[in-house]
């Protein structure tokens, strides 16, 4: 039987799935780089939409983190409530830094 960490090590990014995880981390990073211009300048920005745009951004990297092992990649294109939801959840899945 296969250790929760070994487990964790032989998934990896399936290659269909890799322009829908490339275009929700561009989408992130440009988010990001608006936030941070924003910031930087110093425009007034209200508490509500600093929410918002971080919300955006989580989104998107959420999205990318829990769909890298998708394999049907037409249930990114005709996705459910269900699947929206799901792979807009913050991962819960243990993440090893010690990889790095």
């Amino acid at each position: 039987m296969l250790s929760e960490y070994e487990k964790y090590h032989r998934v990896i990014v399936n290659p269909s799935s890799r322009p829908m995880i490339i275009s929700n981390l561009h989408e992130a990073a440009c988010s990001i780089r608006d936030l941070n211009e924003e910031l930087k300048n110093d425009r007034l920005l209200t508490l509500g939409k600093f929410n918002i745009k971080m919300g955006h951004i989580y989104h998107h990297i959420n999205f990318a983190w829990n769909i890298r092992g998708l394999r049907d990649v037409s249930r990114y294109a005709n996705m459910s409530d269900e699947d929206f939801r799901k792979w807009t959840k913050y991962p819960t899945e243990p993440f090893y830094w010690a990889d790095f």
